[in-house]
């Protein structure tokens, strides 16, 4: 049958079903071959396809059967409980001794990071103790080449106790600190 064929007798189908004539030809030829309506008369296709499939009930081939409600709870509640305890076990062995690891990772960083801050801290203490030094040395070569001829008697004698007292620390030791 030709498509010009099917269609009189479609609508002649329709005139006979709905007592009028189909008054959308035009647009019918003018879609029919569009992808959005050929994707959905495919689709209505496949639906029809799909119920009109019988089953048959009668040719069940004898296979395993479903086990029932209780075994399943039963399954359900032994074995498998104790398959994921025990996984849970494992994995949650596995995270801490990743955390672990990782605290230790940690805690060696943080033992560098103070041992380097502490060697830091010993050397800025010992370029301030050097500085201090060359300081008091400046001031007691000051003091020494200080001209005495206009002090007085009192201020001579604190100028040589201020002297003696820097000798005595920069020559006989740090006691005093």
């Amino acid at each position: 049958m030709s498509d010009d064929q099917l269609m009189d007798k479609t609508l002649k189908m329709y005139e006979a079903r709905h007592g009028k004539p189909f008054t959308l030809v035009h647009w019918w030829r003018t879609l029919k071959n569009q992808p959005k309506w050929c994707a959905y008369v495919a689709q209505l296709a496949e639906k029809e396809k799909n119920k009109s499939m019988p089953i048959d009930i009668a040719d069940d081939s004898g296979g395993e059967c479903l086990i029932g409600r209780d075994a399943a709870k039963a399954q359900h509640n032994g074995k498998s409980k104790a398959e994921e305890v025990m996984d849970c076990i494992v994995l949650l062995g596995e995270n801490v001794n990743k955390k672990v690891a990782v605290q230790q990772e940690c805690k060696q960083e943080r033992e560098k990071v103070t041992k380097a801050q502490l060697e830091i801290t010993r050397l800025q203490l010992k370029t301030a103790k050097e500085h201090k030094e060359a300081w008091v040395l400046e001031v007691y070569n000051s003091l020494l080449r200080q001209d005495t001829s206009q002090m007085t008697k009192d201020m001579k004698a604190n100028r040589e106790k201020i002297l003696a007292k820097m000798e005595h620390k920069l020559l006989g030791g740090d006691e005093e600190e």
